[in-house]
């Protein structure tokens, strides 16, 4: 409260005058205190990690960030801000077949730099337990995705973007588990849909809140390819992928208490698989269920045109054929698709033909070999300072207990026939004996 003390008597005229001094002042106060208030609610730096990440993804939700649910568009002072110019950050795709090291490379990068990612999946940046947060988008004007990994606190410590390239994680298509040759022989256009997919929630609107369903709604989009200006291509041996693939597949049944075997003859498999121990790597597991993969999808694959019958004779000598099939073909895509992203889509090399984005080939195992080294050739690839203390690399596990001398031969034999010659090149090193 404001006191004015008078000695003297005032008019009417002086006393509506003081009147409304007292009101100015009142109002000049009260804005003044709302501008502070509003000021210290969005003060919220990525450095500041003692931030609880729940609070920070209730007051999104809620709207105290309603100034922030975009993130800024961070361009350089010295960037032409013409309309051809490039979004900043730039896109730079993390291609990865799955279990191939994606984590360890996502989360590497952000501590080395403290710099977030992105990824084209939204559901991974918002809590789970949390059905009303809404993934933020890396650009404000591309709802589309991908999104803003570092903002929600969900991977780590809340995180700024990058001014250069972020990474931003992609699995692209053909990639499916328990599935057979017609849906995971894709050509380079299904490829490259897969690569552009991406999926958010959309907000629960009066329609969506009838009865008592008040969940956000899970959308599919795509992203144009003419965003991505770079790629990684993250490569793991494809002996152990495989075998990554069989322990997700496994750890996903034990999971949720599910079975793939309940048309398959053996009992004994069926038991046997699913009751080892949760951290087995046990060879014999991984058999049946190449066994049982097999056996599933044989009359597919007989059916299905890309399979001459000389590749079928090949395939019937490997366990997990269609795994292995899946791996070649996958990696075989990420370079039919280089030509077609970002600016190479309107540049063309004196043969006429697409100048590739550039890219860059990260083996999983040279993270144990040649680490440093490894994660400065990507970080600079990238344009991203190293800050942080670097992630330890765990040790790679053993698995040529899973294969014979007569398996790793045959798989050999089918994956060279399969690959183009830069992935023959790409993957020969992990059939050097």
């Amino acid at each position: 409260m404001i006191v004015v003390h008078s000695k003297t008597k005032k008019t009417p005229r002086e006393g509506f005058f003081v009147f409304l001094a007292l009101v100015f002042t009142s109002f000049s106060l009260i804005l003044q205190s709302k501008i502070i208030t509003k000021e210290v609610l969005l003060d919220l730096s990525p450095q500041d990690t003692t931030n609880d990440t729940k609070d920070v993804q209730s007051k999104m939700t809620k709207g105290v960030l309603s100034d922030r649910s975009q993130p800024p568009q961070q361009v350089p002072k010295n960037h032409p801000k013409h309309e051809h110019a490039p979004e900043r950050p730039e896109i730079a795709w993390l291609l990865s077949y799955p279990n191939s090291g994606t984590s360890f490379t996502m989360q590497l990068v952000e501590r080395a730099t403290n710099l977030s990612t992105a990824t084209n999946y939204g559901r991974e940046v918002v809590p789970s337990s949390d059905s009303s947060s809404i993934p933020v988008p890396l650009h404000s004007d591309h709802p589309e995705g991908p999104y803003w990994d570092g903002l929600s606190g969900k991977m780590g410590p809340i995180r700024d973007l990058p001014e250069s390239f972020v990474l931003t994680k992609t699995h692209c298509g053909g990639r499916c588990v328990r599935c057979g040759a017609s849906m995971y022989v894709v050509d380079t256009d299904d490829f490259l849909k897969g690569c552009q997919q991406t999926s958010t929630r959309i907000a629960p609107t009066p329609r969506h809140n009838e009865g008592t369903d008040s969940s956000s709604k899970k959308i599919i989009s795509s992203l144009s390819a003419d965003r991505v200006t770079r790629v990684v291509h993250l490569v793991r041996s494809p002996f152990d992928n495989t075998v990554a693939r069989y322990h997700m597949e496994r750890k996903h049944a034990l999971r949720d208490n599910k079975t793939f075997y309940d048309d398959f003859a053996d009992a004994a498999a069926q038991r046997h698989l699913w009751a080892l121990e949760p951290n087995s790597t046990d060879a014999t597991g991984f058999r049946w269920w190449c066994a049982y993969e097999d056996a599933r999808y044989k009359k597919d694959e007989e059916q299905h045109t890309a399979f001459s019958e000389s590749l079928l004779a090949q395939m019937r000598r490997v366990p997990c054929r269609g795994e292995f099939y899946k791996y070649t073909q996958w990696h075989n895509r990420v370079f039919d698709i280089l030509p077609r992203l970002g600016l190479a889509a309107g540049s063309s090399n004196t043969d006429g033909g697409n100048i590739p984005v550039p890219a860059l080939a990260i083996h999983y195992e040279d993270y144990q070999n040649k680490y440093n080294e490894t994660l400065h050739k990507l970080v600079d690839f990238l344009d991203q300072p190293i800050v942080g203390r670097l992630h330890r690399f765990r040790p790679l596990p053993n698995y040529r207990d899973h294969y014979t001398l007569q398996d790793r031969q045959a798989i050999k034999s089918l994956v060279q026939s399969i690959a183009t010659e830069p992935t023959w090149e790409l993957l020969q090193r992990y059939f050097e004996e």
